[in-house]
């Protein structure tokens, strides 16, 4: 097999920003000549032109270990960042750390394990948009039967749990018209904002120190027309961008919404379920001792996550899952880089891990 940077350097090559479908395609076909030349099992599966894969140390759709990790990426400010670049114990690069350093990591581990042990990995190739590709292929029948691990997370921690997204639009409707004389229409903004203060005021005050907690942001706007500006809006539409802790929350907000802010509300249909798994489940406390023994200096525990993973997914499965990664840090930013060290000891981890019966 190449050496950790060349694979880097293929797949980077590629460009698999999420919206460029054939670029994420290309990134796929990369990673399928990587596992077939390992001797591994490969299943491509197509969502309507946008290509996923699966590959595994035997044949079938189950493995006891399934790993997950995602082939597309964010933009990147100038294509120098899709070349990698080494600097000590350090590449830097787009994708490197968030994702795809992590899944040609996951795709080692396997080549280590052929023929060993019963280990599936799920590339996804969508999850910077809403990580779609891996809920189909679990739809579709690609599971685990011991555990779940997500290489998209902290590294030296296992995160367990995961916030929940909700993605609510208000909409609010008036009567256009001359700005001069608001007593005769009825302005939509106005509408919009009051209910939308209404509803942000049964919101807690959420801190760094007290952070797992519900929250809510208006992300987006839109109302009348900047090329008018005395003309009062007949619509006016707002996002909010919601995180919740619980399941049962979901129901509750959406009420509080429709309740509080008398305007249209609508939910998107892409549903992002918050994720939860016991600290205390035998196969987490046992991953926490591989880690451990990698990094014996460090305090080894679990943490929990704001931003969402394809762990999202993955929780109808009903096994533990875990979200875990490399070593590294700059995810979406200029600096994006990997450690290289920190790639050799999780590479080795998760296979003693994932080897174990």
């Amino acid at each position: 097999m190449k050496s950790v940077l060349e694979m880097l350097g293929e797949l980077m090559a590629c460009r698999a920003i999420t919206s460029e479908v054939a670029n994420v395609n290309s990134a796929v076909a990369v990673m399928r000549k990587y596992a077939e030349e390992a001797g591994l099992f490969v299943s491509e599966e197509d969502f309507d032109g946008r290509k996923a894969l699966y590959v595994s140390t035997e044949p079938g759709k189950v493995a006891d270990y399934l790993l997950n990790a995602h082939l597309d990426v964010v933009v990147a400010p100038d294509d120098s960042m899709f070349v990698p670049r080494v600097e000590g114990d350090k590449i830097y690069g787009r994708g490197v750390h968030d994702d795809q350093g992590q899944a040609i990591c996951a795709l080692r581990v396997m080549a280590n394990l052929r023929g060993k042990a019963s280990v599936g990995t799920i590339f996804s190739t969508d999850e910077e948009h809403g990580g779609h590709t891996t809920g189909g292929m679990v739809a579709r029948g690609y599971v685990g039967r011991k555990v779940g691990l997500v290489l998209d997370g902290p590294s030296c921690s296992i995160a367990i749990a995961q916030k929940g997204i909700i993605t609510l639009h208000l909409k609010a409707y008036g009567t256009a018209g001359h700005s001069s004389v608001p007593w005769c229409f009825d302005n939509a903004l106005d509408k919009l904002i009051d209910g939308y203060l209404k509803f942000r005021a049964v919101w807690p005050t959420v801190t760094a120190e007290d952070s797992w907690q519900n929250t809510m942001q208006a992300t987006v706007a839109r109302a009348g027309d900047p090329r008018s500006s005395n003309q009062i809006p007949d619509e006016a539409e707002m996002t909010l961008n919601i995180r919740y802790v619980n399941e049962e929350d979901y129901d509750v907000i959406l009420a509080q919404a429709k309740e509080l802010t008398g305007l249209e509300v609508k939910a998107s249909a892409h549903k992002c379920r918050p994720v939860y798994t016991d600290e205390k489940d035998p196969m987490i406390q046992r991953l926490m001792a591989e880690i451990g023994r990698e990094y014996p200096d460090r305090k080894i525990g679990t943490s929990k996550m704001h931003g969402a993973t394809d762990a999202r997914h993955m929780m109808g499965i009903g096994i533990p899952i875990g979200i875990i990664g490399l070593p590294g840090d700059g995810a979406h930013a200029r600096d994006e880089w990997m450690s290289i060290s920190g790639f050799e000891k999780y590479e080795r981890l998760l296979t003693r891990y994932c080897a174990e019966c």
